[in-house]
């Protein structure tokens, strides 16, 4: 069941990315000139690596969570150590290169003062987004717990919803708005398999 369901979302991941594909091919406001679809390939791979590390990295962390649970931790909040750990050094290293940049570009002064915008209203904002993005890991986390011995399965399920709640979250902004109706099929058609594959891969952890 679990080789079936990653195949399964393979299959939707591809129809939403045929059906992105088309969209930013396509005529009319949401055409994309700069669409190169042989540089997006060769990233597509890129960040699949690199995303499947993260997973990696935290299943690598499990020696932190047992002993947690060892000493007396509730098991629902064994993950959030790890991602501490994890996220620490992915933070370390994109402020390197952040900074790297800026002090590059010469605009190290945009981190404290800008003529337009508040830095304030910036920072508050990148802290809210933050939060967030993080909440969203706490919750992962805590359902990652009770999935068993098959809990490394629960990042397929993470990506697969990913795609399909950032799609649908792209169609209340209007994104999908000045697609045609073949386009729009092939992007509800990717939603339904991801919804389906992500039903069965929590299924596979199953007893």
């Amino acid at each position: 069941m679990l080789i079936a369901g990653l195949l399964i979302a393979a299959v939707g991941i591809a129809l939403s990315g045929y059906a992105g594909y088309r969209k930013d091919k396509g005529a009319g406001p949401e055409a994309n000139p700069e669409l190169n679809f042989g540089k997006g390939l060769v990233l597509v791979f890129f960040v699949g690596i690199t995303g499947a590390s993260q997973a990696l990295g935290i299943e690598q962390g499990t020696g932190i969570s047992s002993a947690l649970v060892a000493s007396g931790i509730d098991p629902l909040f064994q993950t959030l150590p790890v991602f501490f750990v994890l996220f620490g050094g992915s933070f370390l290293a994109t402020a390197i290169w952040c900074l790297f940049l800026s002090k590059k570009n010469n605009n190290l002064k945009v981190f404290v003062k800008t003529k337009d915008i508040a830095v304030s209203s910036n920072y508050l904002y990148c802290g809210l987004a933050g939060f967030l993005w993080f909440v969203n890991f706490i919750f992962y986390g805590m359902g990652k717990s009770r999935m068993g011995e098959f809990s490394f399965t629960a990042w397929g399920i993470l990506m697969s919803l990913t795609i399909v709640f950032a799609t649908l979250w792209g169609l209340y902004r209007g994104e999908w708005k000045a697609t045609d109706t073949k386009t729009k099929a092939w992007m509800y058609a990717g939603l339904v398999v991801l919804v389906a594959a992500s039903f069965i891969i929590g299924m596979s952890g199953g007893e």
